[in-house]
């Protein structure tokens, strides 16, 4: 009966992996507390390393590490969009559009990757686009609004509690669980 059993319990699945190969189990003591994990890298970096593990039909190994990975990245996506020196505004004023060539080939490849990986359920390879996203896309210089909207809305379901943060930074008016789904553009 999960009734009787404490809430954050019940994410601690004997088949997930730790790194050394072995089943988590309470009685091992090798278990770990989502809600511990929840308090030092936020709920949505939880929810996005238990995408980011691997194909969902997949055993996987838990390591700190990786959990330590999509923070950062959560980190980047935020400092990509928001100025550290001007909390809560926009980096600066975002130029109109995906931003230079490059970077809208990148939106594009982005975009129809994603839709791509999350219709199959390949989560763990979607979150990788959005990881190389965030990488390439500020080679050239500052995302462009449409851009990063984009990119906002493709990080939504996987990381959504910074993703509604950020879109409200965008000028937003409205939650972003009723904005379209991003389209690519297929000349790019």
């Amino acid at each position: 009966n999960v009734g009787e059993i404490p809430f954050h319990e019940v994410f601690i699945h004997p088949k997930i992996l730790d790194g050394y190969g072995e089943g988590m189990s309470k009685s091992k003591g090798n278990g770990v507390d989502p809600v511990d994990v929840m308090e030092k890298f936020g709920a949505d970096s939880l929810r996005l390393y238990e995408l980011f593990l691997g194909p969902i039909d997949k055993e996987a190994p838990w390591t700190t590490e990786g959990i330590l990975g999509v923070f950062r990245f959560l980190q980047r996506s935020w400092r990509m969009l928001v100025d550290e020196d001007a909390p809560g505004e926009p980096a600066h004023p975002l130029p109109e559009g995906a931003g230079t060539p490059a970077q809208a080939r990148l939106l594009a490849t982005t975009v129809q990757g994603v839709r791509d990986d999350v219709e199959a359920m390949r989560f763990n390879t979607a979150i990788a686009k959005l990881m190389v996203f965030v990488r390439d896309v500020a080679r050239e210089g500052p995302i462009g609004g449409d851009a990063a909207d984009a990119f906002v809305r493709l990080l939504a379901p996987f990381a959504p509690h910074i993703a509604e943060e950020l879109w409200e930074k965008l000028g937003h008016r409205e939650t972003i669980a009723y904005a379209p789904w991003p389209a690519a553009d297929p000349a790019l």
